[in-house]
């Protein structure tokens, strides 16, 4: 779900109110998404994800689920594939 809100454009204290996490938890998912894909900011881990086709995987949970990502993510992706 983080990853689908950065692909959004969040930032990590907007994350953590509509999750419901802190700001300090949030980051340290980002910082983790950042060490797995070899990422310098948010910018690079959400263009690696998509490349790797990891936006696909987010963007089916949220086909399910408008709570965790908005619309403006879904038509994002739609108009892409």
């Amino acid at each position: 779900m983080i990853l689908g809100l950065l692909a959004e454009g969040y930032d990590n204290k907007k994350i953590g109110s509509l999750l419901f996490l802190s700001e300090h938890t949030v980051r340290d998912y980002v910082s983790s998404l950042m060490t797995k894909l070899k990422a310098k900011n948010h910018t690079q881990v959400v263009a690696s994800a998509f490349r790797l086709g990891l936006l696909n995987e987010v963007f089916k949970i949220c086909e399910k689920s408008e709570f965790f990502c908005g619309r403006k993510f879904k038509e994002m992706l739609l108009n892409v594939q």
